[in-house]
């Protein structure tokens, strides 16, 4: 693994996600600015392959841990970066996967702070499963209040049914 990328890694927060015992997998996955560009990090369990694909540019992530986590470090970028994953398959195919983590959590402050209270009238609009584009990306936006949960996962075909993804 290359030093640059080495050190800008927060080993312990990579145990947390391969564990599945991070209580905030967004401060870790996704992208990350660092003094030395932006640092991608992601979690695909079985994995042993994962490309970066940035417009027509594709670059090798590096397998950071035999347990699927990969990381790429981007030197010398300073903005966010809109990217996709390639992952290859056993058959030579390629799948596309947009990465989540890239986008922030949207729960609206307030109208948290007032659900907390038991003064939301809203919370339909914030929690639950939403139909939403964000960064011209189609997708599932998910909320959970659940504040004493040991961990919460959305599982379906999309992730293999794996609550760690």
């Amino acid at each position: 693994m290359e030093r640059e990328l080495y050190e800008v890694m927060d080993w312990a927060a990579v145990e947390e996600i391969v564990y599945s015992e991070s209580a905030d997998p967004h401060a870790i996955l996704g992208p990350h600015k660092t003094d030395k560009g932006i640092l991608v990090q992601a979690f695909f369990p079985g994995r042993d392959r994962v490309l970066l694909q940035r417009g027509k540019t594709k670059m090798p992530m590096e397998l950071a841990d035999e347990s699927g986590f990969f990381a790429c470090l981007i030197p010398g970028e300073k903005e966010s970066l809109r990217y996709q994953f390639i992952l290859p398959e056993a058959d030579g195919s390629e799948t596309v996967a947009e990465d989540p983590y890239r986008f922030m959590p949207e729960l609206p402050e307030v109208e948290l702070r007032k659900f907390k209270a038991g003064e939301s009238t809203a919370a339909h609009t914030f929690l639950g499963a939403h139909e939403k584009k964000m960064g011209g990306v189609s997708g599932i936006r998910f909320a959970v209040f659940a504040p004493n949960a040991m961990r919460v996962s959305v599982v379906g075909d999309f992730n293999n049914w794996d609550g760690r993804v």
